[in-house]
């Protein structure tokens, strides 16, 4: 650990009247400045252009995203439906970095001390994807937008029919003309 103090002004024989009491001297104390080592740091997120699963650090977004899809076979669900990738990168960096979080685990694993643990754990148990089902797409709505797979958007609250695609209920035909049906049929 590295202490750093400021410079304290030559020590001279002082009158009685000039003497410091206990509590001035405890403000000359309180002057001191202390560095600590990094490794003491509070954890900072991973950047975007740093891999969220090695110490891998590419130029930009883009190589990050194609070392991590062809190095920890990585991918991001659905992803015609991102509205903000450069956020979504940003909120998973500071999952693992800051929270030291599992992607696919969330809050249900183990919790872990620090980044390098979080990343082993990833790599040994192939955790190197983004949980994306039930509650935890509730989790990245704020970077994707499903409003374009709404069967009407002028109107999204609007239900498909089910008796208008057949009115027998038990066939459906195929934009190929291919005809399914019931295993009654």
């Amino acid at each position: 650990m590295i202490l750093k103090f400021e410079q304290k002004p030559e020590k001279f024989v002082k009158e009685e009247d000039e003497v410091q009491s206990d509590e001035e001297m405890d403000d000359e104390d309180d002057m001191e400045i202390e560095e600590v080592d990094s490794d003491e740091w509070e954890d900072e997120p991973i950047e975007k252009t740093d891999c969220l699963f090695c110490l891998h650090h590419s130029s930009n977004l883009e190589k990050n995203l194609n070392h991590m899809t062809t190095q920890h076979s990585f991918f991001l669900p659905d992803p015609e439906y991102i509205s903000n990738l450069e956020g979504l990168i940003e909120y998973l960096g500071a999952k693992i970095g800051q929270g030291h979080m599992c992607l696919w685990c969330n809050e249900k694993g183990k919790r872990f001390s620090s980044v390098a643990d979080v990343q082993r754990h990833m790599l040994d148990k192939g955790h190197c994807k983004m949980l994306h089902e039930a509650e935890s797409l509730l989790e990245y709505d704020e970077w994707y937008d499903y409003t374009q797979s709404y069967p009407d958007q002028d109107n999204p609250d609007e239900e498909v029919d089910m008796n208008a695609i057949d009115d027998s209920g038990f066939e459906l035909v195929l934009p190929s003309g291919t005809r399914i049906g019931h295993r009654s049929l």
